[in-house]
């Protein structure tokens, strides 16, 4: 059965799957060819369509009760003839494909947080925190030391548990290791934040495990990207 135009509307704005591609093409529909910055917006929704241009309908998030419009002309010689609702549909997702592009950012949303799963996981997570273990309890030091073999090199276990063992060493070291996973977090997990839009109540938690893992996040936010990425294609 042939789709109407209130069809294609409805589809759009389907809310059950929060970051789906068409929500994120009209936020970026949006903010590209209607000149509005989405950060100040919510609710942005398709209101009307017709052959030659559509309208989006938002709200500012200091003024929620009173939704504003916005015209978006279609560019007919380049994305075609919209008066067939299934032609509409394409030409609304291409019109968002070019706006995504535009804003240099996925075509999807990450609205999770992956934890630590792995052994590798926990077991970076241990090694990060022994030195504060240490700091706190100084017999967990010596006690790590005893459990290496020497292999005949006792004198270097003793001279490095000699230098271990002092409060400002070991603080040189908690800090050292925070300094490089906040560069860490910073410089390659926030911009794949930023990319993956995710929302800022999750950004948060991926920042606190970022400052007390380093990479591993990062790696975590790119395989839920791999998979929200054959999941959007399955759904195409």
């Amino acid at each position: 059965m042939a789709r109407s135009n209130a069809d294609i509307i409805a589809q759009w704005n389907n809310k059950k799957e929060k970051g789906s591609r068409r929500q994120v093409a009209l936020e970026d529909i949006l903010e590209v060819f209607g000149c509005i910055p989405t950060l100040k917006v919510s609710g942005i929704k398709l209101k009307e369509i017709d052959s030659d241009s559509f309208t989006i309908q938002y709200r500012y998030n200091d003024d929620l009760e009173h939704p504003m419009d916005v015209l978006i002309p279609i560019d007919n010689e380049k994305y075609g003839d919209g008066s067939d609702p299934e032609e509409m549909d394409e030409i609304l997702t291409n019109i968002g494909t070019d706006a995504t592009k535009s804003r240099g950012l996925s075509s999807f949303q990450i609205n999770e947080v992956k934890c630590p799963s792995s052994l590798v996981d926990w077991l970076i997570i241990l090694g990060v925190t022994l030195p504060t273990l240490c700091y706190l309890y100084r017999p967990v030091l010596y006690y790590l030391f005893e459990c290496i073999p020497s292999f005949g090199y006792s004198n270097i276990k003793e001279t490095l548990v000699t230098i271990l063992d002092d409060d400002f060493v070991i603080i040189m070291i908690i800090i050292s290791e925070f300094v490089i996973h906040f560069v860490e977090t910073w410089f390659l997990l926030r911009p794949k934040l930023l990319y993956y839009r995710v929302p800022t109540d999750f950004i948060l938690e991926w920042y606190f495990f970022g400052i007390l893992e380093g990479y591993g996040p990062v790696k975590r936010l790119e395989q839920l990207a791999q998979k929200y990425k054959i999941s959007k294609d399955k759904k195409e």
